[in-house]
């Protein structure tokens, strides 16, 4: 196997890496809700415990989320072969990666014990999502080899 082919190849796992933490992340935030289900399924204890420490795990798949789509990007400018690629994909990739780093730092500030414009806050942390998920959707569809 060529350096290459191995670099391509873990590109492709990461890129399935990523949309598994992808979804992941969206759905922890709902399972982790003091809810019915949540209560049923045992995820909350007896009390539920507080917000923030109930969105650790969400967090935690966030900064993987972020250093998996980096070592995505690496893996795939070092294998070569942009010119068999689509251009649009790779625009959407780029916004993809700026997007994922835009939701460190909404997720960061929501962290924090005091957030003062937390609902605003909570807003653009979901938008951003749909934003992230939908270019790198795009980008997937665009240059996945095989799809």
């Amino acid at each position: 196997m060529t350096e290459a082919s191995a670099l391509i190849y873990l590109s492709v796992a990461s890129a399935w890496l990523v949309w598994v933490l992808i979804a992941a992340a969206i759905v922890t935030p709902y399972l982790f809700r003091p809810t019915r289900f949540a209560h049923a399924l045992g995820l909350l204890g007896e009390r539920g415990g507080a917000m923030l420490a109930r969105m650790r795990p969400h967090m935690w798949l966030g900064y993987g989320i972020a250093c998996v789509i980096v070592m995505h990007a690496l893996d795939a400018m070092r294998a070569g072969g942009f010119s068999q690629l689509d251009r649009t994909g790779i625009w959407l990739a780029a916004a993809a990666l700026v997007l994922s780093l835009c939701q460190l730092v909404i997720g960061a500030a929501l962290a924090q014990k005091r957030c003062a414009r937390r609902p605003l806050l909570r807003r653009a942390h979901f938008w951003t999502m749909i934003g992230l998920v939908l270019t790198a959707l795009g980008h997937t569809v665009l240059n996945a080899p095989g799809l």
